[in-house]
C-alpha cells in the first residue's frame, strides 16, 4: 500500500499483488532459509566431529606420553643402579669434558669422594697423569 499527500488531503493509491506471487516468494524464502539452516547444521556437525576426533587423539597421545615417561623412568632407575653397583670404574663427562657423574668403583679407584670429582675438568693434567699412574691396562699401538 502506498500513499501520497496532495495538498492537505492524503491521496491513497492501492497496489495489489496477487496472492499466488506472494505465496511463491514466501516458499522461495522458506526453502532458502531451510537450505541455509541445513548447511549450517551440517557444517557445525562436521566441525564438532573434527573437534571430538582431535580431542581423542590428544588424549591418546597424552596416555602414550605418560606410558613412555613411566618406561623411561624405570629404565633410568635401572641404568642408574647398574652404574652405581658396577665393579668397573665409570665416569660420565659432558661435551666440555667436565665430570658429571662417577660411580663408587671410580671413587675407590682414585681414592676420592664422588662429590669432589663432580664438576671438575676430567681432561686436566692432574687427572690424566693420575689415571696413567694407577692404570693396570696397557694398550699396544
Amino acid at each position: 500500500m502506498a500513499w501520497r499527500a496532495v495538498r492537505r488531503l492524503p491521496l491513497v493509491v492501492l497496489v495489489q499483488t496477487p496472492r499466488s506471487t506472494i505465496d511463491v516468494r514466501m516458499r522461495q524464502v522458506r526453502d532458502g532459509t531451510l537450505l541455509g539452516g541445513a548447511l549450517v547444521l551440517t557444517l557445525l556437525a562436521g566441525l564438532t566431529a573434527l573437534a571430538v576426533r582431535s580431542l581423542r587423539g590428544h588424549e591418546r597421545l597424552r596416555a602414550d606420553l605418560r606410558h613412555a615417561q613411566g618406561t623411561l623412568d624405570t629404565q633410568e632407575a635401572f641404568t642408574g643402579r647398574l652404574f652405581e653397583v658396577s665393579p668397573v670404574p665409570m665416569v660420565v663427562q659432558d661435551l666440555s669434558g667436565r665430570v658429571v657423574r662417577v660411580n663408587h668403583a671410580w671413587s675407590e679407584f682414585f681414592g676420592r669422594d664422588a662429590d669432589t670429582l663432580t664438576g671438575q675438568d676430567g681432561r686436566s693434567e692432574e687427572h690424566t697423569s693420575e689415571l696413567q699412574s694407577q692404570s693396570t691396562i696397557s694398550y699396544a699401538v
